[in-house]
């Protein structure tokens, strides 16, 4: 549903309270104004960045390795698409950032050094941009 339909839907909602005070209580407009205002606040599939399959695939190489929870591909895909602006420029380098982390971590617990007991999951991990730590 466009933004132009939607708010046509609001304005045909508004019209028809307004015609007829006793179609409904105030609370049950409320809701329904809400509930379209809540729809146009959605975000769309035009608003995050197409990618192939080829890339598709660059990532689940990525997210299968890393040992943290995880979501699905496409859900977890779509997050890094959405995120980050630069998604392109960093995705080659993924799985190259999980497996430096899980080494680098293999050798702190190696020497004695303490190391968190769990990784965090997958969207933190993209989230908060984690695999640059490995690019410095």
């Amino acid at each position: 549903m466009t933004k132009a339909e939607r708010c046509e839907n609001l304005e045909r909602v508004n019209d028809q309270y307004a015609a007829n005070p006793c179609h409904g209580t105030l609370i049950e407009f409320i809701g329904q104004i809400t509930l379209v205002l809540l729809d146009m606040n959605k975000p769309t599939k035009a608003n995050i960045p197409t990618a192939t399959l080829r890339e598709l695939a660059m990532f689940d190489e990525a997210r299968k390795l890393f040992p943290g929870v995880k979501r699905g591909n496409d859900t977890e895909f779509t997050n890094y698409r959405k995120k980050h602006k630069d998604w392109k420029k960093y995705l080659p380098d993924l799985l190259g950032c999980v497996a430096y982390q899980i080494s680098e971590r293999k050798a702190l617990e190696s020497k004695g050094d303490w190391v968190p007991p769990q990784w965090c999951a997958f969207s933190v991990w993209i989230n908060e941009r984690r695999f640059e730590r490995s690019m410095q």
